[in-house]
């Protein structure tokens, strides 16, 4: 018996165990929606590596109907058609003229983290910033790549820990000769690794960007709207109509999506207890966190923790 845990053949054996492809998707095309950006694209390996045709379209796709589906389209890069062209140095400099081409600021999801440092490469072959103009975002949360890249990389975290466990129990189940499942076992990305790549908050009204990044610098603490109001001057109503007009959604609901994010961020990166999440997110009471969390979330804390936690005992 043999699993495929790359999903390399999709067609090979009648058993499946993949990323969730279509989710991987609209998680980054999500993230970009958070950050306030109007202009998406997307930029893939293309001609340079077949085999990601595979996982790579699914990608591409379905954070383009996600877009859709919020009023925005998707521009997506097409390679140089002579193979001549698709050598390094032309490549690159075939990449730079389409992200000048692009409206900025933009949203731009890489196929993964190597492509996204390619891009990254290319933009400042173009002159152009990360993240002022280019807010850019990969997949894999490859460690190394995504550190050290220049600025840090923003990526889809991907839950390949899961996949290895699931391709050891369908191994057990294919050697033991029973049940096997005849769809493919579709693992879900663990969340967002926020890096400065995507450290943006596409707005011309600065009135709203200072709130947003009030927001997002005291996040631990116990902030509530009447702070953020302190900080940037200006009444309730105001910086209400300002937030629906610019992003969509009030300042509690910037404050409240930001807390849930970094609950979520510190519930799968480590293994705090509630008590210290709950201080380290702003939370007065552990009992509040259960309760906004479910609320919000629809389930508990712990149960998210189990489900997405790359966190493990090796017991």
């Amino acid at each position: 018996p043999v699993v495929d845990l790359g999903y390399a053949i999709p067609d090979l054996f009648p058993w499946k165990i993949s990323n969730d492809q279509t989710l991987v998707g609209r998680t980054a095309a999500e993230h970009l929606l958070d950050c306030g950006l109007q202009h998406f694209a997307f930029c893939g390996w293309g001609p340079a590596h077949p085999t990601a045709e595979i996982w790579e379209r699914t990608r591409m796709e379905s954070a383009g109907l996600l877009l859709k589906d919020r009023g925005h389209s998707l521009q997506v890069y097409e390679w140089p058609r002579r193979a001549a062209d698709r050598a390094w140095n032309a490549a690159q400099k075939h990449l730079a003229d389409w992200l000048q081409s692009l409206p900025k600021p933009v949203g731009l999801i890489a196929a993964n983290d190597e492509r996204a440092l390619e891009i990254l490469d290319a933009a400042q072959l173009a002159v152009i910033g990360v993240p002022d103009e280019i807010a850019l975002i990969g997949v894999d949360n490859d460690e190394v790549l995504c550190e050290t890249a220049n600025p840090s990389l923003s990526s889809v975290a991907l839950n390949l820990e899961q996949i290895g466990f699931e391709g050891a129990k369908l191994l057990d189940r294919l050697m033991n000769r029973r049940a096997y499942p005849k769809r493919p076992i579709l693992i879900p990305p663990l969340r967002v690794a926020v890096r400065a790549s995507t450290d943006v908050i596409a707005t011309a009204d600065e009135v709203v960007a200072g709130a947003v990044r009030f927001i997002q610098q005291n996040i631990q603490r116990a902030i509530n709207v009447e702070d953020v109001l302190r900080e940037v001057q200006v009444s309730r109503k105001t910086l209400e109509l300002r937030f629906e007009r610019e992003l969509q959604r009030s300042p509690y609901d910037e404050i409240l999506r930001r807390r849930m994010n970094r609950v979520k961020e510190l519930l799968t990166q480590t293994d705090w207890s509630m008590q210290r999440i709950a201080a380290a997110c702003g939370f007065r009471h552990v009992e509040n966190l259960y309760g906004v969390f479910r609320r919000e979330v629809g389930q508990t804390p712990g149960k998210y923790r189990t489900e997405h936690s790359s966190v493990r005992s090796p017991f």
